[in-house]
Formats: structure tokens, C-alpha cells, sequence
């Protein structure tokens, strides 16, 4: 439907079957993550240490994109941020596909700890230094949680992991630092040099693709939360839950699948939405997939396509 014809046609509102378009894309972090609940046991139980003021170990969450690292990890420290307020313990968040070197990095963690530095210009020792002298004069464990880390390994190595490793040496006392890195990659660790091994060796977490029940149970609840009562077939949830599951069980996919059927069928002024919507939204999903992987590829191998 044409933009304008939605502010001039009252009956459009009528038609609306979402209640919660937010809920509706991964970025929402339930408070519940449906089939989820060992690994949050584990990262809960590797943080638990932080309760009697003990550094907590660190973690690697390895898993392929959309199996729920980091809604794990944003839902834990945000329970435990929430519940614990008086906590001696500060959670800093990198994503390493902005952050793609280590001089990155520190500079977010100087950002975090209230140095306002350039993003550029400085020697990366002079950022090294600032950033010990700041937190050495916190009163706070560091958790430093390092997102889509193998992208941050494969361009600019281990570095950043070995430095902050080496530095629970030389702080002592009551600070320390410990790190959560999340990984698209199985083999991110065997890509660190010899001596950075031996200094990070976290505890491992891992994250299967999502079956179709998990993926169905993971629907249900966006579809609960984010589209009135009523206006969705449950059969069109597990025709989702089925595609996705047998290509790749990215839960990422799946809740966008849920999102764009839910658009059809309001654009549409369907009153429910059912596997009819599914399916153009896969074919929607799939053709921009398609569209993306065409306009990425050398110029020499679209002529080709295009010949």
C-alpha cells in the first residue's frame, strides 16, 4: 500500500496485525531465550564468581551467525547488571566488526571508562597507557565482552587478547579484568600465535544451529509478544521454523521470515497471517539474498551472469 493512502484510509488501521514491531527483529532480547538454557546455565555459573568478588574466568561463546551468542550474553549481564546494581563490576561491550583492530578496541575501552580520546592520531601505547592508568584507579573488575571477535583475530591477530591477559599479572590487588569473546568461527582460537594461547584460554561455550523445535518455540514467543492475539496461524509458525531449521537454523532468519509474512498480510489487509504470507516472504528473503550476492561479486563475473 502506497505510503499516503495509509494516512487518508482509516480502514488501514483495522488491518494492522502487529501489536510490537520491535519484538520482531533479532535486536530484542527476551527475557526467556528458548532453547538457550544451558549455555546461559553455564555463562551464569562462569559470572556467579563476580558475586563473591572473584574474577570471573573467561568465556568464548563459538557458534555460527544466529544461534544466539550474543542475545546470551546481553541477556545474563543485563540480569546480572539488574539484579546485582551495587555489583563491583563493569560490563564493556565491543562489537570487533566496527572494532576491527586491537587500537580500536582500546579505544572503546577508554571510551567506556570515561578518557575521551581521538579515534585516531594517537601511538597505540599511549592508549595502552591511558586505559591502564584509568581502570587502575576504578574500583571495578572489568568484563571486557568482544563480539564477532574471529573478525578482529583474522585481520590484526591476537594482541588485544594477549595484552589484557598478561595484564591480571600486573594489576594485582583487587582489580582485574577478564574477557568474553563471541565467535562465528570454530577455529578462531587455533588462529592465535603459540604464546597468545597460553595466555587466553577461556572457557568454551557452544552454540548449535537451532532445530526446528527450538526455532518453533523461538517464533512462538515473538509471535506472542509482537502480533495480537488471534491474527496468526500457528501452521504458518512451523513452516517457518521447518525452512529455516533444514537450511541453516539461524534464528536471525527465522524471526525475519516472521517480520516481512507479518507485513505482507497487513499490506494485504489479511486478517491473519498464514503460510500463504510464509511463502512470499521466503521468496522475498531469497531473492534479496540473491540480489546481495550478485552485486558483490567482480564486475568481470556479473558480466558474465548478465551475458
Amino acid at each position: 500500500m502506497p505510503v499516503n493512502s495509509i494516512f487518508y484510509d482509516s480502514s488501514y488501521i483495522s488491518y494492522s496485525i502487529i501489536k510490537d514491531k520491535r519484538v520482531l527483529r533479532d535486536s530484542f532480547i527476551p527475557d526467556t531465550l528458548p532453547g538457550r538454557e544451558e549455555q546461559i546455565f553455564q555463562f551464569t555459573r562462569a559470572l556467579s564468581d563476580l558475586l563473591s568478588d572473584q574474577p570471573p574466568s573467561d568465556v568464548a561463546f563459538i557458534g555460527k551467525p544466529g544461534t544466539g551468542k550474543t542475545a546470551v550474553v546481553k541477556n545474563v549481564t543485563g540480569k546480572f547488571k539488574q539484579e546485582y546494581p551495587n555489583l563491583r563490576a563493569k560490563f564493556v561491550y565491543v562489537n570487533c566488526s566496527q572494532a576491527t583492530t586491537s587500537y580500536r578496541v582500546i579505544y572503546q575501552l577508554n571510551r567506556a571508562l570515561g578518557v575521551l580520546v581521538p579515534p585516531s592520531g594517537y601511538p597505540f601505547d599511549v592508549l595502552w597507557d591511558k586505559f591502564i592508568e584509568a581502570y587502575s584507579s576504578s574500583n571495578s573488575r572489568l568484563i571486557v565482552i568482544l563480539d564477532e571477535v574471529d573478525l578482529l583475530v583474522r585481520r590484526d591477530g591476537g594482541r588485544i587478547l594477549y595484552s589484557l591477559s598478561r595484564l591480571n599479572y600486573e594489576l594485582g590487588g583487587d582489580l582485574s579484568i577478564s574477557m568474553v569473546v563471541i565467535s562465528n568461527t570454530l577455529d578462531f582460537l587455533e588462529r592465535l600465535d603459540p604464546r597468545e594461547r597460553s595466555s587466553f584460554e577461556p572457557l568454551r561455550i557452544h552454540f548449535p544451529p537451532y532445530t526446528q523445535p527450538q526455532l518453533y518455540n523461538i517464533l512462538r514467543q515473538r509471535a506472542d509478544l509482537g502480533i495480537k492475539l488471534g491474527t496468526w496461524d500457528d501452521e504458518a509458525l512451523h513452516l517457518i521454523a521447518a525452512r529455516v531449521a533444514q537450511e541453516s537454523g539461524d534464528a536471525r532468519r527465522a524471526i525475519d521470515v516472521l517480520r516481512i509474512a507479518a507485513e505482507i498480510a497487513e499490506d494485504e489487509r489479511a486478517e491473519k497471517l498464514t503460510i500463504k504470507h510464509v511463502e512470499k516472504a521466503l521468496n522475498s528473503v531469497n531473492e534479496e539474498e540473491i540480489s546481495v550476492t550478485v552485486r558483490t561479486l567482480p564486475l568481470h563475473h556479473r558480466l558474465i551472469l548478465a551475458a
